[in-house]
């Protein structure tokens, strides 16, 4: 099916927030989601704490998605109320955007051996790229985004991950931990100037890469 292109939101991540006893929802099979969207993304260098019914689970019956903020049980049932403690990152729209070109890879490794008659391969490291076309300017301040005045240039040369989260009108969307590492100024006389900042993934731990979600 078709998804138009226009309806897309681009929004990039702010500085993180605590949050203690978030209510999570079922999705089903073990897992729950934390309810409000806006605290989906979990800071991915800050510890989580998932309790039952107010009391703490040993985190070797869970692992979480800190993407879209989903726990997972396993050989567990909770009893009461799931909750989340943790800090979440909150995004906000980057102005002007106009067009995403979004890549996800997979390393292939050779595991040939002798006498196999063909080469065998297998998936070793994920990685993804992109770049962003905008009408403003990489110094010009992302706001709503964080506080203070904050550019994509700034980013750049800090070296600072930012997370990439991108919206399609079908509701799913993409979500990545990235550093932007370059960016092109274009400019014609009869046209208007035009920058396209180019990023590359950054993982930043388990379960906060890059993926798709709601």
């Amino acid at each position: 099916m078709a998804t138009a292109s226009w309806q897309a939101q681009v929004k990039v991540s702010g500085a993180a927030v605590a949050m203690t006893g978030e209510a999570c929802t079922s999705l089903g099979g073990g897992q729950y989601q934390v309810t409000n969207a806006a605290k989906r993304i979990l800071d991915p260098s800050a510890s989580v704490v998932v309790k039952d019914a107010g009391s703490p689970v040993s985190v070797a019956l869970w692992s979480v998605d800190r993407l879209f903020g989903v726990v997972t049980f396993s050989g567990y049932t909770p009893s009461g109320a799931v909750t989340i403690d943790a800090s979440y990152v909150p995004v906000g729209s980057v102005g002007e955007s106009k067009a995403i070109n979004i890549k996800a890879s997979a390393e292939l490794v050779d595991v040939s051996v002798f006498e196999t008659g063909a080469r065998k391969r297998q998936t070793a490291l994920l990685d993804c790229e992109g770049s962003l076309e905008r009408l403003a300017l990489p110094l010009d301040d992302l706001d709503g985004v964080t506080a203070g005045t904050q550019s994509l240039d700034g980013w750049m040369k800090s070296g600072t991950p930012r997370l990439v989260d991108v919206l399609f009108a079908t509701g799913a969307r993409f979500r990545a931990w990235v550093l932007f590492n370059s960016y092109e100024v274009q400019s014609e006389v009869a046209g208007v100037v035009t920058v396209k900042v180019n990023f590359s993934g950054a993982a930043q731990g388990a379960g906060a890469s890059f993926g798709w979600g709601t």
